[in-house]
C-alpha cells in the first residue's frame, strides 16, 4: 500500500491512501518527517519512506529485509549527497540522512514522542531538520542501509520546498509497488 502524507492531497492517485497532516502541529520544513514516527504506530508492519526527489531504480521490496528491529534505517551522509564541507559548519551536522528510511512503525515511536515534548526547542537547536535531530539526540537508534546493495540516488532537478510539509510516500509491506 502506498500511502502520502500531506495537507495538499489534490492531483494524489486515487490508489494513494492520504494521511492528512495535522497542521496544529505547526512544524515546518522537513521536520513534518518526523510525523511519520507517530502516524503509522498502532499498525505493528514495516514502512519503507522515500522523499518525492528520490529515484528508485530497482524493485524496493528487499528493502524490507534491512530494517533493523528498534532502529531506524537511513543513508549515509556521505551517499546522500550531504556536502560534507557545508554540513561541518553547523554546530550539529547530520550523519544520517532520511531521504530515504525504513523502520518498524511500531517500534520507533518514541522518536516522535521524544521529538514533540521539546519540538519548538528541537526545532530552534537543529534548524528545522529532522536529519539534525535523529542525528544529534539519537545517535544509538539509527543504522544504514547499505548503499552497494541499495542504490536509490536523489533527483535534484525535483527537489520540493513545499510548506508546511513535503508531499512524501510511504510503502508499507502490504502490497504491490505500482510501477
Amino acid at each position: 500500500t502506498l500511502h502520502c502524507i500531506t495537507d495538499k492531497p489534490n492531483g494524489i492517485n486515487s490508489q494513494v491512501n492520504i494521511i492528512d497532516l495535522d497542521l496544529s502541529l505547526d512544524l515546518e520544513y522537513v521536520a513534518w518527517k518526523l510525523v511519520l514516527f507517530d502516524v503509522f504506530k498502532d499498525k505493528k508492519i514495516p514502512i519503507i519512506y522515500f522523499d518525492l526527489d528520490i529515484v528508485i531504480q530497482k524493485d524496493p521490496v528487499s528493502l524490507f529485509s534491512r530494517i533493523i528491529p528498534d532502529k531506524i534505517i537511513g543513508c549515509s551522509k556521505l551517499h546522500a549527497g550531504v556536502n560534507v564541507i557545508e554540513n561541518s559548519h553547523y554546530l550539529y551536522p547530520t550523519f544520517i540522512n532520511t531521504s530515504m528510511v525504513g523502520f518498524n512503525s511500531h517500534q520507533v515511536n518514541y522518536i516522535y514522542d521524544y521529538f514533540i515534548k521539546n519540538k519548538d526547542y528541537y526545532l530552534v537547536k537543529y534548524q528545522n531538520n529532522d536529519d539534525r535531530f535523529i542525528s544529534n539526540e539519537l545517535k544509538d537508534s539509527y543504522s544504514f542501509f547499505d548503499y552497494s546493495e541499495d542504490y536509490y540516488f536523489r533527483n535534484y532537478y525535483m527537489y520540493s520546498f513545499n510548506q508546511p510539509g513535503v508531499n512524501s510516500i510511504v510503502r508499507d509491506s502490504s502490497g504491490s509497488y505500482p510501477v
